[in-house]
């Protein structure tokens, strides 16, 4: 491969970060032919990088800039959003409003798309929102239902006024997801006199099903569904499906911002529970180290439970899904979290430490200031790492050692050209380049910044249908993003940081330390962790493979009971 090719690619990817993947395909076999070149070697290292690397910067910068700004608001929200100029055109829009909508991303006018009505009250806002404007507030919002054609649903949204500079204004649109709370059935159904099947086609409707859809799911037919609704209409004292949505939804008492996006939201819907993920604010605590730097950690589960100390991954952040924080509170496991330098609140490395090490040395400095003795490990991908440094220098602390989905040894050459592009690229980059892998951290920071949470995590995650089905849950989705955004401002040093210090005498650690492991791996998983995993085997590494079937990468998603239970099984020294 030419070095003017390479040159390029850095530069193409430097300026678009959404061709990550072409990327690695492209240069997945350059990289196998460096073997012996040193040539090749040093192309990898020198001056073409660091040129890339300031061009990625740039762009950084640049989002940067943007992401305070109406850009990153709606491109980030995880529910449909979009903004209109005074003249009625599309000037911002996501990819939720889009499929929402059934639009396309380039029509110039959302006007276009609603009935005649609707039409008007758009109308209507944007002169009242030059007036707003000319009279100097800041204050314009509303709440309003829109009909777009061939659709017998309305859509509810806040309406609100956003500054774009220079005292121009343009308006803000957030749909709004009726979720009917459970907490409010009985109080309705009392009120209103409603049968119990009134009651569940009621929370249906509220819920945006058509007549029809109603008439599907509870297996009748739409005139009995029909008669219901006229019933329903009759007892509210509404007269049409507008009025009845626009009651349903000042009952379910929904807020919103037009600043503020609502990333997780609690309700007990009628056939799922959303609840917020762990930890919350409140778990959160900062210990100051003895050489003064902070470290942040939470603590949640079972208060008076046995201590399991989690050890973070790189891509998902600090976040326990919900059922998973509950089902270890009921099984009495407290989880302590600790934040590795870089993410949340804690304070950066110092100069020249090898990062586990020093990371061992901090986390042991807060299990003696919290009092705890022996303790259970699970750690999530490159967090096994940390762990096992852990390990290598405390065994007496550590009672089991539970790795999910752990980053291995990269593995032979064979068993690399095995992985998935990314994983492979990645893998490769780690043993040849660390140049380069912090010019690759800085691409995936931008195509962050650039598209969003969503976006990012269906590059990082999106290979398997396991997978892919939890972030087509939009719950789950805004919970990993969280995770995502675990070390806001810091992401590109907190994942070099990672692996450039990945400990390639880890197995000589894991035969060393006497300890009995436990590696979680999804069935699905095309990362050959499984191949991987047996090589240690079979070099005399004392691992218990337990494999999550049909399970992929985001096993603490799918796959939460049998992790907490394998953590209980090998934590009880009993």
């Amino acid at each position: 491969m030419e070095q003017r090719d390479f040159s390029d690619g850095l530069y193409a990817l430097a300026l678009e970060p959404e061709s990550l993947g072409e990327f690695a395909a492209f240069f997945n076999p350059f990289f196998e032919d460096l073997e012996g070149d040193e040539a090749g070697q040093k192309l990898v290292a020198e001056d073409r990088i660091i040129k890339a690397m300031v061009i990625a910067d740039l762009l950084i910068d640049q989002e940067n800039q943007r992401n305070r700004d109406l850009h990153h608001t709606i491109t980030h929200a995880l529910h449909p959003m979009l903004a209109l100029d005074v003249h009625g055109k599309v000037i911002e829009i996501n990819s939720e409003a889009i499929e929402l909508l059934g639009i396309d991303r380039d029509l110039p006018h959302f006007r276009e798309l609603l009935t005649q009505e609707s039409r008007n009250l758009i109308d209507t806002h944007i002169r009242q929102l030059s007036q707003y404007q000319r009279a100097g507030r800041r204050d314009y919002v509303d709440l309003i239902e829109l009909e777009t054609r061939g659709s017998e649903l309305p859509k509810f949204c806040s309406i609100s006024q956003w500054e774009v500079g220079d005292d121009r204004y343009c308006l803000f649109l957030q749909f709004l997801e009726v979720k009917w709370p459970r907490r409010l059935t009985s109080t309705v159904q009392q009120k209103f006199g409603f049968t119990q099947s009134e009651t569940e086609v009621f929370i249906l409707l509220c819920e945006g099903s058509s007549a029809q859809d109603i008439a599907e799911r509870r297996q009748t037919s739409i005139a009995t569904v029909r008669t219901q609704i006229r019933e329903l209409y009759a007892k509210t004292g509404t007269q049409s499906l507008s009025q009845f949505l626009r009651l349903a939804l000042s009952m379910a008492a929904l807020t919103f911002d037009k600043h503020v996006e609502r990333t997780l939201y609690e309700s007990e819907a009628a056939d799922s529970k959303i609840t917020q993920p762990s930890p919350s604010q409140d778990h959160w605590n900062t210990f100051i180290l003895p050489d003064g730097r902070a470290l942040d950690y939470a603590v949640f589960g079972a208060s008076d439970g046995a201590p399991c100390v989690y050890y973070h991954g790189e891509q998902l952040g600090h976040i326990w899904p919900a059922d998973m924080a509950e089902y270890a509170a009921s099984k009495r496991l407290q989880i302590i979290l600790p934040a590795r330098p870089f993410y949340r609140g804690s304070s950066a490395y110092p100069d020249d430490c090898h990062h586990p090490t020093q990371t061992a040395h901090d986390f042991k400095a807060l299990f003696d200031h919290l009092g705890l003795g022996e303790i259970s490990i699970l750690s999530q991908a490159l967090g096994g790492m940390f762990a096992l440094q852990f390990l290598h220098f405390y065994p007496e602390r550590v009672i089991s050692f539970c790795a999910v989905t752990p980053v291995l040894p990269m593995g032979s050459a064979e068993q690399r050209l095995d992985m998935p592009v990314m994983q492979r690229f990645v893998a490769t980059v780690v043993q040849k380049s660390p140049r380069l892998l912090e010019f690759v951290a800085r691409a995936g920071y931008a195509l962050y910044l650039r598209k969003g949470p969503a976006a990012y995590l269906h590059r990082a995650f999106g290979n398997l249908d396991c997978d892919r089905a939890i972030l087509e849950n939009p719950d789950h989705l805004k919970s990993l993003s969280i995770g995502t955004n675990f070390a806001a401002g810091n992401n590109v040093k907190a994942y070099v940081a990672g692996f450039q210090h990945v400990l390639h005498d880890a197995l000589e650690k894991m035969i060393e330390s006497k300890a009995k492991f436990q590696f979680i791996i999804g069935g699905a998983d095309q990362n050959t962790r499984h191949a991987r995993a047996q090589s240690l085997i079979d070099a005399g590494a004392d691992i218990e493979i337990i494999t999550a079937e049909n399970g992929g990468e985001l096993l603490m998603y799918t796959h939460s009971k049998l992790i907490v239970e394998t953590v209980l099984k090998h934590g009880n020294k009993e």
